[in-house]
Parts: C-alpha cells; structure tokens; sequence
C-alpha cells in the first residue's frame, strides 16, 4: 500500500511539473519579424531562404529585445532559426549583414556586424544545404583594428587584424612583435572542401584610413 501511495505520489508531481513547465514555455512572448534584410536562396535548394531582424517583449516590461535571425527554407519565426544572435535590448537594432558573398550556386558566406558602443564585432557564416555555420569572429575595440571580407579570384578571403580573432571557435593568439604603429594581421582564405577557413603566416601591418598597409 505504502508502495502504491508513493508511485501516486509522483506521477502527481510529475504531472504538476509538467504542467507549469507548459504554462511557463507558453507564456514566453513570441519573436516578431520587423525587417526582412534578405530574402532569397542562399543555399542552391530552389527554397527562398531569410535573413531578419526580430524583437521580442519582455516579461519584466523591459525594452524589446532584437536579433538578427537566419532562416533557412522556412518562414521567418515558424520556426527555429538556423542561425542567430545574441537577444539584446541595447544593441540588437543595429545588427546588419555587411557582406554577402554567392560561393557558386549552392553555398552562400555571410557577414553579420554588430555595434555596441566602443566596440564593433563581426561574425562570418557559411550557408550551405540548410545549415549556418559561424567560422569567424571578429572585434575591434575602439577603431583599433581592421576587418574585411571579399572575393578574390574566385575564393572568399579574410584580411584581419589578429586581436579578437576567433577561428573555428578558438583564438589566435597574435604571437608575433610588431613595431608601436604595426599590428599583427592575418589573411584567411576558404577552403570549400574542409569549410573552413585556413590562416597564413601572421605579419605586421599598419593600420590606417580604413585599410591593411
């Protein structure tokens, strides 16, 4: 009997949980689309793929929260988003897509910005058969800095200052002495095989009026 008390016991319990853990997801406030930014096949499938901004409301009555969601071969918030940035109340407005590289027909290289006050960072994503995948990030701390991503013959090519770098998820650390007015850079270029993105050797660069010297 006292067996039988217990298992009803718990499956009263489990029962309760379940339902607040419901109530609690439903009562979440749902992503509201307020710019499409892109809408087109970015992956080759023939599918119009979405790359937005999107708010959500708080439940304490704090501003609305934005990101910059990516969508691949579903409408935009039907459901999860294949690719996205943080939520932020402060900052997720000025998300843009900086640059957007057709690698062929089927795979499409991204890169989204962001600015927060002094500091502006940049993530790189590879769009290929309905995935997006960040391969590098970049920030640059008070205009210190430079990044720039472009086609050249034919392959996607990162030229960056080496601090806050961040390639396949590790950072690379900037090893190499450069003068006062130098800087340690790297070049990355794709690799469509491996996809990724391979670095050569570091060297010191002057960094200035937007550009590598």
């Amino acid at each position: 009997m006292h067996r039988l008390a217990s298992l009803a016991s718990s499956f009263v319990f489990g029962l309760s949980l379940t339902v607040t853990v419901a109530a609690a997801a439903h009562a979440q406030p749902r992503a509201h689309v307020d710019t499409v930014l892109v809408a087109r096949d970015l992956d080759g499938d023939g599918i119009t793929d979405y790359i937005v901004r999107e708010s959500k409301a708080s439940l304490d009555g704090a501003p609305r929260a934005r990101r910059l969601a990516i969508y691949l071969g579903v409408e935009p918030a039907a459901a999860r988003a294949a690719w996205a940035t943080d939520w932020d109340d402060e900052y997720g407005g000025s998300t843009v897509v900086s640059e957007l590289l057709p690698l062929g027909t089927s795979s499409t290289i991204i890169a989204v910005s962001e600015s927060q006050a002094d500091y502006e960072s940049t993530h790189v994503v590879l769009i290929r058969a309905r995935r997006a995948k960040m391969l590098v990030s970049h920030g640059i701390d008070y205009g210190e800095g430079y990044f720039q991503l472009r086609l050249e013959a034919g392959h996607a090519v990162v030229d960056a200052t080496q601090e806050h770098l961040v390639l396949g998820g590790k950072a690379i650390d900037g090893t190499l002495a450069c003068a006062d007015a130098q800087r340690p850079a790297l070049r990355l270029v794709f690799d469509p095989r491996a996809e990724r993105f391979v670095p050569d050797h570091p060297r010191c660069v002057r960094v200035g009026s937007g550009s590598l010297d």
